[in-house]
């Protein structure tokens, strides 16, 4: 019997050597028990539902990586496999072509058996043409991906300017497992043959911060930037009687404003990091933003529904009288 699969892969066998195995993974596929993210691969189903959207894709992104022997994930799929945030998770899993002309995307399909009530779908797969970087075996897995250095700096060439900050600050997070050092970023980035590339690489790097803590934080220092705003002091010590009591996302000297981003996704993980409910974490949030408005400092939040709409929070920062660059 197939045991619990705690969102894991669950592979076929060699039909010749465990073909009782494969029917009952393709028995459990009809009947809805499991889904079949590649063929081959497979996963509980109820696992996948409740999955976060990032997890799911990790998963689906495993399957395309072992589904092919040699085949290398890079990108913003790479990062992903190595932990790293993403704004939201890609549309397609981005693997390397063997060529230019074999570049393309291969839509997502259908991972539950036809005639099912629900239509569900993976991933699409996309083949891109890129510098081949030496391939390192993803920890605990049979993925072939670039190095975590490699990966970062290919995200900071390859992917759009606000998302490639998001990876290099978490990169460049002091105290992580994925943190890289400057110096190691800095000669690769140098080593980029591409002189287009290695000027977008230099200026993601020269944005980035190790002082955003979660790829929100980082998303919303790019679109102040990109907005015109001024750029805020992040992780400010808020002091009460001389004590430290709170350090605030971002802040406005000039204005004496605090800024924070509010991500349901981190009060829902907090949660379940304390063994506590929501509820009691956003309470708690609630708690410590009356004490700041106490010190005389007004505070202003946004949502992830606002970094998806700049112009949301445009409105919201013109609002709360931040002011604009330069002024």
């Amino acid at each position: 019997m197939l045991g619990d699969m705690d969102n894991e892969l669950v592979r076929s066998r060699d039909e010749a050597s465990d073909r009782a195995y494969n029917m009952q993974l393709r028995q459990r596929f009809q009947r809805g028990e499991l889904l079949r993210l590649r063929p081959g691969f497979y996963c509980s189903a109820g696992s996948w539902k409740a999955a976060w959207p990032e997890d799911r894709y990790r998963l689906f992104a495993r399957a395309v990586g072992e589904e092919t022997p040699g085949r290398m994930v890079i990108a913003e799929s790479a990062a992903l496999l190595w932990g790293y945030p993403v704004v939201r998770p890609p549309a397609a899993v981005v693997v390397q072509a063997e060529s230019a002309s074999r570049s393309g995307t291969t839509p997502a399909r259908s991972i539950v058996p036809p005639g099912a009530p629900a239509r569900m779908r993976g991933f699409a797969v996309r083949r891109r043409a890129v510098p081949v970087l030496p391939a390192v075996q993803l920890p605990d897995s049979g993925v072939s991906v670039p190095s975590r250095l490699g990966t970062v700096v290919q995200c900071a060439q390859y992917l759009d300017f606000p998302d490639a900050v998001v990876v290099m600050d978490a990169a460049r997070r002091p105290g992580s497992t994925l943190h890289l050092e400057d110096t190691d970023l800095r000669r690769a980035i140098d080593a980029i043959a591409s002189a287009r590339n290695r000027r977008r690489a230099r200026r993601v790097f020269e944005f980035s911060t190790p002082e955003s803590e979660s790829p929100g934080e980082s998303l919303g220092r790019v679109l102040i930037y990109q907005l015109g705003f001024a750029p805020p002091v992040l992780q400010y010590k808020i002091r009460e009687d001389g004590r430290v009591f709170a350090r605030s996302d971002y802040y406005w000297e000039a204005v004496r404003t605090v800024g924070e981003f509010d991500g349901r996704v981190k009060y829902g993980r907090a949660a379940a990091k304390a063994g506590m409910s929501e509820g009691d974490i956003v309470a708690a949030e609630k708690k410590r933003e009356d004490r700041i408005r106490r010190t005389g400092r007004p505070v202003v939040r946004w949502v992830w529904e606002d970094l998806m709409r700049p112009e949301r929070l445009r409105r919201i920062l013109t609002g709360a009288g931040i002011p604009r660059r330069g002024r």
